[in-house]
């Protein structure tokens, strides 16, 4: 598995075959950040009308290309205190911030970034698999539930990203049994090491609301999983 790094030990094993689960990235190679937003922007233009990366959005999309880039200066923010810390590349990705700011094309964009990139990751049994991913609202997510009680699809996908986390229904209902579909899905993506996670959400992650809706177990696998990023402005749907 040439160009990879380890995270370390695996923090727990498989439990049919007592193979290790673990993340591995690409070797960081230096690039030039300035020439990365410029890629960055061109993406956003060319997808999305009115685009453009402000004082409200670019820590996010800086820190973000680190990110990507497996870059060990990336950046992210504390989310009990909103004070800039030094982010963690294994991890995904919580952006939180009002309506309108930009949470969920961000994730759009730099998905797109990382795909013309070709940015490589080993995700466990996956394998080696591109560093890129499909956001997908969690309304839909319960919705589907309620239709055929699918979760296992979300459990295990390799990289995925949450739009909208913290707006579907608090409980979703199949064949009698209701369920809170992204709770028990957070729990179950948390307690793996070798899963990628991302989220967009109204809610920061810090806030006691997240503990009240999700109760102290996601709260605690939210902090454990993610680098928090939060994004400022207006909505920008209203300009």
């Amino acid at each position: 598995m040439e160009g990879l790094i380890d995270i370390g030990k695996a923090m727990e094993s498989v439990i049919n075959g007592g193979l290790e689960r673990m993340l591995k990235r690409e070797i960081y190679k230096t690039y030039d950040i300035e020439e990365e937003m410029r890629i960055v922007c061109a993406i956003g233009n060319s997808s999305i009308a009115g685009f453009r990366i402000d004082d409200g959005n670019r820590f996010a999309y800086e820190n973000m290309v680190r990110w990507c880039n497996n870059d060990p200066d990336m950046m992210a923010m504390d989310p009990l205190t909103g004070k800039k810390v030094k982010g963690n590349t294994f991890k995904g990705i919580y952006i939180a911030g009002k309506t309108g700011t930009g949470k969920s094309v961000l994730l759009e964009v730099m998905s797109l970034y990382s795909q013309i990139k070709k940015f490589r990751i080993s995700a466990g049994r996956a394998g080696i698999i591109n560093l890129c991913w499909n956001n997908v609202r969690t309304d839909s997510i319960c919705d589907d539930y309620a239709k055929d009680g699918e979760m296992e699809t979300w459990n295990n996908r390799p990289i995925v990203g949450f739009q909208d986390f913290g707006s579907e229904p608090k409980e979703s209902l199949y064949m009698g049994n209701r369920m809170d579909v992204m709770a028990r899905i957070v729990e179950s993506r948390g307690d793996r090491t070798d899963l990628i996670t991302l989220f967009s959400s109204n809610l920061p992650m810090g806030h006691d609301i997240v503990k009240e809706r999700y109760g102290p177990r996601v709260a605690s696998r939210l902090f454990a999983m993610c680098n928090y990023i939060e994004m400022h402005g207006t909505d920008r749907r209203m300009e």
